[in-house]
């Protein structure tokens, strides 16, 4: 069955009473005979958005040029590339984004692919490297402290005499050497 007029102007996203003014000016015209043709048609007219100039509101349609809204356009969540998306969906996404630069909290357990690559700290709490680690834990030296291992067990002396006395000395001093904390 095919469209009214006032069904086809209501499509056009005319306001209702405008499409209705419309129509019935048209059909006034048509019943006494004043009208012979509507926009190069003549006959039974039905005009479509395309017709005068409208945009369909049901139909995928190429609007040109610049478009100015007195308020903003609904738009669906996006689900391609090029599509329309608001500003709540955009601010959602960004909120749950790691930023380049700038101070930020991240909860959770993150998992790197790689080691990431932190400055020299200057803090306690920071971040250090390997390297920087590495370098403020070296052996002790005669003039420097460092990170030592620990020496082996020695067992208490039950010397009776000096010379076991000495014995069991110069044992615990082997260990020490051994373990770096005096020098060879």
């Amino acid at each position: 069955m095919p469209r009214t007029l006032s069904e086809d102007l209501a499509g056009t996203g005319l306001p209702g009473a405008t499409a209705e003014l419309i129509a019935d000016s048209i059909a006034d015209a048509a019943s006494s005979g004043g009208v012979q043709s509507v926009n190069g048609q003549t006959g039974v007219v039905v005009l479509g958005a395309a017709d005068v100039g409208a945009v369909d509101l049901t139909t995928a349609q190429t609007v040109a040029g610049i478009k100015t809204f007195s308020a903003s356009p609904v738009v669906p969540t996006p689900t391609t590339t090029g599509q329309a998306s608001t500003k709540g969906y955009v601010d959602g996404l960004d909120a749950a984004n790691v930023k380049l630069t700038g101070a930020q909290t991240v909860a959770g357990i993150k998992t790197f692919s790689s080691s990431p690559i932190v400055p020299t700290p200057t803090t306690a709490t920071q971040a250090a490297t390997m390297g920087y680690v590495d370098g403020r834990t070296a052996n002790a030296t005669t003039g420097a402290r460092g990170v030592v291992l620990q020496a082996a067990a020695q067992a208490n002396s039950a010397a009776a005499d000096i010379a076991t006395m000495v014995t069991d000395f110069n044992a615990l001093l082997a260990k020490l050497r051994t373990a770096g904390v005096l020098a060879p």
